[in-house]
């Protein structure tokens, strides 16, 4: 990634970790899911002891794929406790509607406890919505993922799968402690999600920023790209490519090749 951005674009936004000055921005996945950012930063707000009325299970598992490392999981916890899952993966609950959407996820993680919140993959940078989700629905996410984690959420109200050397036997001793300890899981829900108050705040000021940054300047300063070599060889043929797309020649051709 950051060698495309280097050689064929002038700027790039994406979730990775890439240092390029000012050409590239990270923002993170989970900033797209605009409805359940408040509800995240203030899942901390007006926690007390009433919350445990509204939790009727103790941990869910909502996915459509089961990943094999969040399907060990699933397995290990449910030697515990009983973790519904009410989705199409591992789905144990045939009496429930499918929960398919994300409102209706929202709504059933809010009558659990715990919530498996385990990201495709453990990469730098990527974050999806699952932890979000978790700490919107005011449940403890049990999170794998991202590495660097602790830069964006507060170690203190969620559990990090890395902090245990991913052994899940070790997590859900972890768990179980905060199970079986109202004080301590109170505590948990009564800490905020995000490192900073603000975060979210800081995060869309610094795009902003950099959006102002490109187009504030004259448009011979703006660019950032290399113009010799193969960045050169590599533009004039994606010009070329888009020359062609453009012709009637090709035009007519794909129909062709589409019909046959």
């Amino acid at each position: 990634m950051q060698t495309l951005i280097r050689i064929i674009h002038d700027y790039g936004i994406s979730f990775n970790e890439l240092i390029l000055g000012d050409r590239h921005l990270r923002y993170p996945l989970y900033l797209l899911y605009h409805g359940y950012l408040l509800p995240a930063q203030q899942k901390h707000l007006n926690i007390n002891r009433s919350i445990f009325d509204t939790k009727d299970f103790f941990c869910n598992y909502i996915y459509g794929v089961n990943r094999e490392f969040r399907h060990k999981a699933f397995e290990v916890f449910n030697t515990y406790k009983k973790v519904m899952s009410p989705g199409t993966g591992n789905n144990n609950m045939p009496e429930h509607p499918l929960v398919l959407t994300q409102p209706e996820k929202i709504a059933f993680q809010k009558k659990c406890k715990f919530s498996i919140a385990f990201d495709s993959v453990r990469m730098p940078g990527f974050v999806t919505e699952k932890i979000l989700h978790a700490f919107a629905a005011k449940t403890i996410p049990i999170y794998f993922g991202d590495p660097h984690i602790d830069e964006q959420f507060n170690k203190k109200s969620f559990i990090d799968v890395a902090d245990y050397d991913f052994d899940l036997e070790r997590v859900l001793e972890k768990i179980i402690e905060i199970d079986q300890n109202d004080d301590l899981y109170l505590d948990m829900l009564q800490q905020p999600a995000f490192v900073h108050e603000d975060f979210i705040d800081l995060k869309r000021k610094e795009f902003e920023n950099f959006i102002y940054n490109i187009f504030d300047q004259d448009n011979k300063d703006a660019f950032r790209r290399s113009t010799i070599a193969a960045p050169k060889a590599h533009e004039e043929r994606l010009k070329e490519y888009n020359r062609l797309s453009k012709s009637r020649v090709y035009g007519l051709l794909k129909r062709f090749f589409d019909y046959i």
